[in-house]
């Protein structure tokens, strides 16, 4: 018997056949009873940690973008740019943050909700991967993908974080549920639920889209080889018959297509129109795409940090997040002469930039990408928002459950089996089974080319991972299905496959390894959002033990000493920063305002000036330097920074009130009044504000009104010092 016959013929016997189908259901609860206690012990495990309460980057932002929303208070968070979601394009696309914002308005704005909300679709996730399964590849297949599924740590692991994979996941599940209905009646009613999904899906993981004209092309491949397999184009027909065959199987085609696209662009229309109507400017879902473009395409690129030569010439940054791009698009349009440009203009620009590097060096761009598709198939989770590798590594839990190598080993010998089966002949179910297999094995390759051109984190490949784990499903169930028919020695031989397969799925040929040192850079920044300031210290030491060479582990102990009043372990921490970062505007900004602390106002100033010339569109230190000239006296100089800060980041609370203030300090409190207030009415919790605004009046002698801003600021910030002092002796009859 050759080896084609054995694969044809490698099926359990009757009975265990008809065993996993009769008690598929009973196996399934099992396994979801299994998946959530999985769930629940990791999320009893997390909910303690500061990343629960108070997350850093993309999951941040996705809370404050949420919370605006719900509530309409869009005050910034504390060190940070504000990301001017309201008046600019979506920067991101906007589905998680749609998502978050629909879950707070459920239960309440409590960030346990949220994850619980991601454990029911893990759930789900797991029961429409059994569905899909079961329908391509049977029973036995379902159970073991949805097995595989339960326990693979990724998906448990980001249905504790404050981001997409999670319902991405649910979403692509159902996109290809409904492809395969589409297979068993193809429609255009169909086919436009398919579009629908996918147009969800384009609100989290724009990429996406690529696959939709892949889907379309075989949509109607299909459509014609039914044609053709139903009816019988033989030799005799004539022209005139196959023509009117032809005809319409083409307007099938046509309508299925056609329902498709309406179908995508419905959810993504109100997006594309309110970018519009907002800031009078075309962009397609998010204004990042050419910058995340070019952070994978210049020629000092790694493939995994979101970095760009230009960020402290443009912002005043080393590396960005979310919250900075307006400040990029302005620092941009000052670079190239214009006092404003839109947010498309911006995006264009650096797709210019990333395309004139491909030009200019196909070598190295070929070169990049080849090392990007290295990573998205490699071993190691890319660190990104979230230190991946290192979380799973210091969890009692996830560090015992399957990785990636697993993952891709059995899905590389799943595949091999599922080829080698069709190659022979081997049956599938369903007449639909292997059009839909098709389907699911279009989208891994579609999902995998729309990726690799940007740059490449840990969370991107998340979406392929069920479909990985579906074959991975099958191969594991032919192998049993040999042991089981006896068939010993080809059971054996493709079992030594897919064990040499998951071996070589650990190679590393790209060296990358994510950095400890990262992890507690990232712990430390959690820990100091929740004022834990011991133990933010102790995780930026271990950082710098690890790595002596980070400049901003060193600059944040800094920041931490100077909270606590410990001054010379401040100066001595920002020292050691700058000895490794001499032009990092962060670093002298900082280290100017411990000077100042210490009442060295004059050093501060050659700091805060060092730092303005390294980063001119920075914020921070031209706003500490008007403190520093006030302080010594030197007005006029302050104004003159004032009014720059407004000509660069235009009216905003913060630049109203430093303008505000200089003019106060120059002996000019009457026209600093307008500017206090209009930076109360754009941001009412602006405490710097209300105090600024007390100080003004008071020193006009407009005691009440003093008072009551004083009495404002209290309302805000209940222990402010400053403004139970000033109230005091206003009211001495109210004390606060």
């Amino acid at each position: 018997m050759n080896t084609s016959e054995n694969l044809k013929n490698a099926e359990p016997p009757s009975g265990p056949k008809g065993f996993w189908e009769r008690h598929a259901w009973r196996i399934l609860v099992l396994i979801l009873l299994a998946a959530l206690g999985l769930r629940l012990a990791y999320l009893w495990e997390i909910v303690a940690s500061p990343t629960f309460t108070y997350a850093v980057y993309d999951p941040q932002y996705n809370d404050y973008w949420a919370r605006g929303l719900v509530t309409g208070d869009w005050a910034v968070p504390e060190g940070v740019n504000d990301p001017e979601i309201r008046t600019t394009p979506y920067g991101r696309p906007p589905g998680y943050p749609f998502f978050l914002a629909l879950v707070y308005h459920i239960f309440g704005l409590n960030y346990l909700a949220p994850r619980l909300v991601q454990i029911y679709l893990g759930l789900i996730s797991a029961v429409l991967l059994f569905a899909l399964a079961r329908g391509i590849f049977g029973a036995a297949t379902a159970l073991l993908a949805t097995a595989f599924f339960s326990c693979y740590w990724v998906f448990i692991y980001f249905e504790g974080v404050l981001t997409y994979p999670s319902v991405v996941v649910c979403l692509l599940l159902l996109v290809m549920l409904a492809i395969a209905a589409w297979l068993r009646r193809p429609n255009a009613r169909r086919a436009a639920i398919v579009g629908l999904l996918i147009g969800l899906f384009a609100l989290f993981r724009p990429n996406g889209l690529l696959y939709v004209p892949a889907l379309i092309v075989w949509m109607g491949w299909i459509l014609r080889r039914r044609e053709m397999e139903g009816h019988g184009q033989t030799r005799t027909d004539t022209d005139k018959k196959k023509r009117s065959k032809c005809s319409a199987v083409l307007g099938a085609a046509w309508r299925s297509g056609a329902a498709l696209l309406l179908g995508v662009a419905l959810p993504l229309a109100p997006v594309i129109a309110r970018n519009y109507v907002v800031a009078r400017d075309f962009v397609f879902l998010s204004s990042y795409g050419g910058l995340n473009f070019y952070v994978g395409n210049h020629a000092g690129a790694s493939g995994v940090e979101p970095r760009i030569p230009e960020l402290p010439e443009l912002a005043g940054i080393e590396n960005w997040s979310c919250f900075d791009y307006p400040a990029i698009v302005r620092g941009l349009a000052a670079k190239i002469g214009k006092d404003h440009i839109r947010f498309s203009e911006a995006n264009l620009y650096f797709y210019r930039k990333a395309f004139d590097f491909i030009r200019s060096d196909p070598a190295a761009f070929l070169r990049l990408t080849a090392k990007k598709a290295l990573l998205f198939w490699g071993p190691r989770e890319i660190t990104n928002d979230t230190v991946m590798e290192w979380d799973k590594r210091h969890s009692p839990l996830l560090r015992w459950l399957p990785g990636f190598p697993i993952a891709l080993g059995l899905f590389l010998a799943g595949l091999l089996i599922f080829f080698r089966d069709l190659r022979a002949g081997r049956a599938l179910p369903r007449p639909e089974s292997r059009a839909t297999a098709c389907a699911v094995l279009l989208f891994i390759t579609a999902y995998f080319l729309s990726v690799v051109p940007y740059f490449i984190a840990g969370r991107y490949r998340v979406p392929i991972i069920p479909f990985m784990l579906l074959f991975g499903a099958y191969g594991a169930q032919r192998i049993g299905a040999m042991a089981a028919a006896r068939q010993w020695r080809q059971g054996a031989r493709w079992l030594g496959v897919a064990a040499a397969l998951v071996a070589a799925s650990f190679w590393n040929p790209t060296g990358y390894a994510p950095s400890e040192a990262t992890w507690h850079f990232h712990q430390a920044m959690a820990h100091a959002a929740r004022a834990d300031w011991p133990a933010a210290a102790a995780h930026y030491r271990q950082c710098i033990a690890l790595d002596p060479a980070n400049a901003a582990a060193h600059n944040n102990l800094g920041r931490i000493h100077s909270r606590l009043g410990e001054r010379d372990a401040a100066l001595a921490s920002f020292q050691a920063a700058l000895r490794l970062r001499p032009e990092d505007p962060t670093i002298r900004n900082n280290l100017g305002f411990e000077l100042q602390q210490l009442g060295r106002t004059a050093e501060a100033v050659a700091e805060y000036e060092a730092a303005v010339r390294a980063a001119p569109r920075a914020y921070l230190p031209r706003a500490n330097l008007i403190n520093a000239l006030t302080e010594l006296g030197h007005t006029e100089e302050a104004l003159q920074h004032a009014a720059a800060l407004v000509e660069m980041y235009g009216d905003t609370a913060a630049t109203q009130n430093a303008y505000g203030y200089a003019l106060a300090r120059a002996g000019r409190a009457e026209e600093a009044l307008p500017c206090f207030r209009k930076a109360i009415r754009i941001n009412p919790r602006s405490v710097p504000a209300w105090i600024n605004l007390g100080m003004a009046l008071e020193s006009l002698g407009r005691r009440e009104e003093a008072a009551d801003a004083y009495a404002q600021v209290l309302e805000l910030e209940p222990a402010n010092a400053h403004a139970q002092e000033r109230l005091r002796a206003l009211r001495p009859q109210q004390s606060p």
